[in-house]
């Protein structure tokens, strides 16, 4: 008689078996693993744990920070992937939108951040584009750094650089966190980031937006901007 694994229970052969089973366990090893490696991840829901006698699998998976909520009564945790997030829900609500690259080891989700200017967007040329997000309920609370290279060029217009995930918008600007900059022909820029779109902040300074020849950032070297948000997406 074949053997099971212990977490899902799929056949293997044993080395003491006739060669006619083991051919059939490994047959339905193959069977019961073909679905899973053969079609990619769809729009589906394929976790769900129901009850308390399930709640343990909550302390799995503690970097979400929403624990407790999994209780006795009857509660549902429904896991589902809509084709960018891997979507937790607590009886129909979402508390955690965590995408396919997701570190449990850092907590932070990787992005690249891009940056724009109102007329003509800068180029970075050989810079650098980092950037890094948290997903907490409806709350986002992102890190990005734009490096210009020594190729880079200026564009024309007010500076943006790019959100990870759209944000609640509603016509107005809002200072939504910190903005810091520098270049060593125009010192340092230390002020707010502004949002101006649903997936947009400006850098602004001493009560203006920083525009791509105002000061001239170009004109030097090491030149860079970065900004620190908090907002929601509803």
């Amino acid at each position: 008689m074949p053997s099971n694994t212990p977490n899902s229970a799929l056949p293997y052969p044993l080395p003491t078996e006739p060669v006619s089973q083991g051919a059939a366990a490994i047959q339905a090893l193959a069977e019961a693993v073909d679905p899973l490696v053969k079609k990619p991840l769809v729009a589906q829901n394929y976790l769900k744990v129901n009850d308390n006698g399930d709640a343990a699998l909550w302390t799995r998976i503690p970097w979400f920070d929403v624990p407790g909520l999994i209780t006795s009564g009857g509660d549902q945790f429904l896991v589902t992937y809509d084709g960018v997030y891997l979507v937790f829900k607590i009886n129909g609500t979402s508390v955690a939108w965590i995408p396919l690259n997701f570190d449990p080891g850092s907590g932070w989700i990787p992005f690249t951040p891009q940056m724009f200017a109102g007329n003509v967007n800068p180029g970075i040329g050989s810079g650098s584009a980092t950037g890094r997000y948290q997903r907490v309920g409806s709350t986002i609370h992102a890190r990005a750094t734009v490096t210009f290279g020594p190729d880079g060029t200026a564009g024309d217009g007010q500076y943006e650089i790019s959100l990870p995930v759209a944000g609640a918008w509603n016509g107005r600007e809002a200072n939504i966190g910190t903005a810091f900059g520098y270049s060593d022909t125009s010192s340092a820029l230390t002020g707010v980031a502004r949002m101006t779109g649903p997936q947009r902040v400006a850098l602004w300074k001493d009560g203006q937006p920083v525009w791509a020849y105002t000061p001239a950032w170009v004109d030097g070297s090491s030149i860079f901007f970065e900004y620190a948000v908090t907002y929601n997406t509803a």
